[in-house]
């Protein structure tokens, strides 16, 4: 935790509340976790919704840009 707020506060990553507002825009539902990952040459989100209709989606957001990089 102290990590991601060190990366976050040096401008190296977006801010948690912008990743979630990419990530709702591409899956609906609940928000049930997220966390900030490091990996794919630098660090992602990974959002995870629980759908209404019990599906549970994972976003990856972009940690430097703020795009969605996938939905799986």
């Amino acid at each position: 935790m102290a990590q991601a707020r060190s990366v976050i506060q040096s401008g190296e990553v977006i801010p948690f509340a912008q990743a979630i507002r990419a990530a709702r825009g591409s899956a609906e539902g609940e928000m049930i976790d997220s966390r900030l990952c490091r990996g794919g040459g630098g660090y992602q989100y990974v959002v995870t919704f629980l759908g209404s209709d019990g599906r549970v989606k994972r976003v990856t957001v972009d940690g430097r840009s703020g795009r969605v990089a996938g939905v799986r």
